[in-house]
């Protein structure tokens, strides 16, 4: 997952996107966990704040030139829409998924955030 991140966030600064927007996707997740998660090191995925953390750091880094960057949008009125509805999946949904639940819709999401960036 660290890896998948850090190839998002260099997406969507080749495509002309802010990658802050990651953040805003990582939050959701985090949000979408709700503290059910085991131990990290128990884990399939880094915890969603170890997640936030390394993309904070990796935007400030490597991609500090972005930042008050006019070339490079957030969309957040876009994410919103058409990314966030995708995000959260009602409780009765999450039958038999493990691990905090959020893993369910990757696969969602990650078309959402295709189109998103298509667009």
């Amino acid at each position: 997952e660290t890896e998948a991140d850090e190839l998002g966030i260099r997406y969507m600064v080749a495509a002309g996107y802010d990658p802050r927007g990651m953040l805003q996707v990582l939050e959701v997740l985090e949000q979408a966990s709700r503290g059910a998660m085991p131990p990290e090191i128990l884990s399939t995925h880094p915890h969603p704040e170890t997640r936030i953390a390394k993309a904070e750091r990796l935007i400030g880094d490597r991609f500090a030139f972005t930042r008050d960057n006019p070339d490079f949008e957030l969309r957040r009125e876009a994410f919103q829409q058409q990314a966030v509805p995708h995000l959260s999946v009602p409780e009765n949904d999450m039958a038999g998924v493990s691990l905090g639940g959020w893993c369910g819709c990757c696969g969602a999401t990650q078309r959402t955030i295709l189109a998103i960036i298509e667009d």
